[in-house]
């Protein structure tokens, strides 16, 4: 990224190249809720560098590695590092890293969700409690990254079968995706459906932590779908419904207007409750 320079002894918000930098990422869809320097001079491999913090909205978090001639040696998201093939057009290596951003982020997401948070001062938690709940959280855990693997099974399967010589079984119904349902709907199908299916409906406590982390998965999917396509109007209706029509205008804005183009609420638009 040759193009894109920064001031190595006065790295920080105010360099015109980080303010840059900034800006792209927030053309390419992702924006940065906090730019720092991380204080003091690295060395390695023979190079000496700085590095540049970028926290994004969702919590993620690219290093930008910029050596003494003021531009980018190396990157790294969350805290990998990544290769960039764009590395003479800068608006392209941007784009190329927030694709990567929006590709990882179910599973950046599911990572920072198992990381135990200490307990504030002062607030003191039942150590069987808390075994018990860390327990059911690491049991759900488990269950998503196997049912993650077994999809991936399905797909290898698929690709790698023979020609089917006799009448095909009877299909399933397809499952429908977050933003072609509410979030109870959908919410309901995937405990009901999946592998654990039997053992959400023995296991309240599975289910219930289950069913708190698809909350966060189907808005996460709508935010996904609103870049690229309309999401359907009693998904969005249910949106109005949980957070309020203001919300809804505030928070898909920008790259994520497609999803709400022409929407109005249910009562502009002549229905009953």
């Amino acid at each position: 990224m040759k193009n894109l320079l920064f001031d190595f002894n006065k790295l920080g918000p105010a360099d015109a190249g980080v303010k840059k930098a900034v800006q792209q990422f927030g053309r390419a869809g992702s924006r940065v809720a906090q730019a720092e320097a991380v204080a003091g001079i690295k060395r390695t491999s023979g190079i000496s560098y700085r590095e540049l913090s970028l926290t994004f909205a969702d919590s993620q978090r690219v290093v930008l590695r910029i050596k003494q001639s003021g531009d980018i040696w190396q990157v790294l998201l969350n805290g990998t590092v990544v290769p960039v093939r764009n590395q003479d057009d800068h608006v392209a290596a941007v784009a190329e890293i927030a694709k990567a951003m929006d590709a990882g982020r179910q599973k950046f997401q599911r990572r920072l969700a198992a990381i135990k948070v200490k307990p504030p001062a002062g607030i003191r938690t039942a150590a069987p409690k808390m075994e018990q709940v860390l327990t059911q959280r690491r049991d759900t855990l488990k269950e998503a990254i196997a049912e993650v693997r077994e999809e991936i099974d399905r797909v290898r399967a698929s690709n790698t079968a023979p020609a089917a010589t006799t009448p095909a079984a009877p299909v399933a119904p397809v499952a429908r995706e977050a933003w072609e349902l509410p979030m109870d709907a959908w919410i309901e199908q995937k405990l009901t459906t999946g592998r654990y299916a039997e053992r959400y409906a023995a296991n309240a406590t599975s289910r219930q932590l289950r069913a708190k982390e698809l909350e966060n998965e189907w808005h996460n999917a709508l935010f996904e779908r609103a870049k690229v396509a309309r999401i359907a109007n009693d998904v969005l209706d249910d949106f109005v419904k949980r957070h309020g029509d203001t919300q809804l205008r505030a928070r898909f804005r920008g790259s994520y207007a497609t999803g709400i183009e022409g929407y109005r609420i249910r009562e502009f638009r002549g229905l009953q409750e």
